[in-house]
């Protein structure tokens, strides 16, 4: 089982680094959650597996980008061990078959007549296909009980640039909604506003003269912030500090 988690793990690496071949990565980029999902379930972390094939630059495509923002967050739930694959949880197939029929519906949604990619069409099923049980749960109940891997925020940091309004705006707006992901999952050495490097940046986001950006900004301060029934008493501490911070940070504008 290892040679085969091994061998899957570069043969996907590979996907992701395929830099003369957008549509691939494309395609890659939208299975990533899929692939982590499954690498978690045989205590493998799918993340740091490729992670050096899987980065990105600002001088990638912009469609490209807009794919990252919108899957990378998905990457983090499954690194925790709480994402569901909607097409595998509602479907009436075996487990193989049905995991299979969701990644032949994720290959499909860039393919156009002309043979062109579209953008479009992977960002909508993204959101479509993926769930978590922590971040998309309305049952708080069930988010306490659920077990989860915590995730360090460091390895979200080289995409950070993604969030800096360099590429397309959509990408940026999309991809700060996703630090709530990364932070409903981290560490708790990650959750401060204060000390973590996401964090200082989530705070200066507020501050952008940019509306949609302030607005995300916003909606993540709140994860950093709110109060979780699965919280401890040390958590609750620092969120109190993290609003204390907000305020004052509010407050010099």
């Amino acid at each position: 089982m290892a040679d085969c988690i091994d061998w899957t793990a570069s043969a996907f690496g590979w996907s992701l680094a395929q830099t003369s071949d957008n549509a691939l990565r494309l395609a890659a980029w939208s299975l990533f959650p899929m692939f982590c999902m499954r690498a978690a379930s045989h205590g493998v972390d799918g993340f740091l597996a490729v992670n050096s094939q899987s980065r990105v630059t600002v001088g990638d495509p912009e469609d490209l980008l807009e794919v990252v923002a919108h899957s990378i967050g998905y990457v983090s739930c499954a690194r925790s061990g709480c994402l569901n694959v909607k097409f595998f949880m509602d479907s009436a197939d075996p487990p193989d078959k049905s995991n299979g029929s969701s990644a032949s519906v994720c290959l499909q949604w860039g393919q156009q007549s002309d043979g062109s990619a579209s953008v479009s069409s992977y960002t909508a099923g993204i959101s479509s296909l993926y769930s978590c049980a922590v971040c998309d749960s309305q049952d708080a109940s069930s988010v306490r009980e659920q077990k989860q891997s915590k995730v360090s925020l460091s390895g979200w940091l080289p995409y950070w640039f993604i969030a800096l309004n360099n590429v397309s705006e959509s990408a940026s707006v999309q991809f700060v909604r996703n630090v709530t992901r990364f932070v409903r999952h981290a560490e708790v050495q990650d959750i401060s506003l204060r000390t973590s490097p996401l964090g200082r940046g989530i705070i200066r986001r507020l501050s952008s003269s940019n509306r949609e950006l302030r607005l995300a900004a916003v909606d993540t301060v709140l994860a950093y912030s709110t109060d979780y029934p699965e919280d401890t008493e040390y958590v609750a501490r620092i969120k109190r500090v993290n609003r204390m911070e907000t305020i004052y940070t509010l407050q010099q504008m």
